[in-house]
């Protein structure tokens, strides 16, 4: 069924909430706007005094983004050679300690998604869910676990000083 009518208003007590209810006007404790508990929301504004409120302004930096790119990020590319890059990441990598694969322990969770007659079936947000978060267990725990570095410290502040010297020199 439609909406009922709205309630017929007096012209003046309309003409006198929207008065109060402009902020830094006459309205409200000086120095600041109306009293947010006093206002109507947007659809009783809309239903009753038949205002169609105006759309929040973009902030800046939206605007800003849309007019130059499309809403496109621009980045620079990368100053260095992408196999500079992947040589000097995997001989870092090579210092740091791992310890062997572990087995993956059993997912923590359960879910009703099990086709049994003693558990009513999932629905399709919660099994995608359970999907994603189950996927997301096991990459995590077949990670490698670090445990330290193959160096003292002083050995590897000065190794990662001299790498970071080397990276810059290789930028373009």
């Amino acid at each position: 069924p439609p909406p009922p009518p709205p309630p017929p208003l007096d012209p003046d007590a309309s003409i006198c909430y929207l008065k109060a209810s402009q902020p830094h006007k006459t309205g409200g404790w000086r120095g600041f706007g109306p009293n947010p508990r006093a206002l109507l929301s947007a659809l009783e504004e809309q239903r009753v005094l038949g205002i169609h409120p105006k759309p929040t302004p973009l902030p800046s930096w939206l605007k800003e983004m849309r007019g130059v790119g499309k809403g496109q990020l621009h980045v620079a590319p990368c100053p260095v050679q992408a196999e500079f890059l992947a040589s000097t990441e995997s001989q870092l990598s090579s210092l740091v300690l791992h310890n062997s694969a572990q087995a993956v322990p059993p997912y923590p969770l359960s879910s009703n998604t099990t086709k049994s007659t003693a558990q009513p079936e999932g629905l399709p947000l919660q099994e995608g869910m359970h999907r994603e978060l189950k996927a997301s267990w096991e990459a995590h725990h077949t990670l490698p676990v670090a445990y330290g570095v193959n160096m003292g410290a002083k050995a590897m502040q000065a190794h990662i000083r001299e790498t970071q010297a080397c990276v810059e020199l290789q930028r373009v």
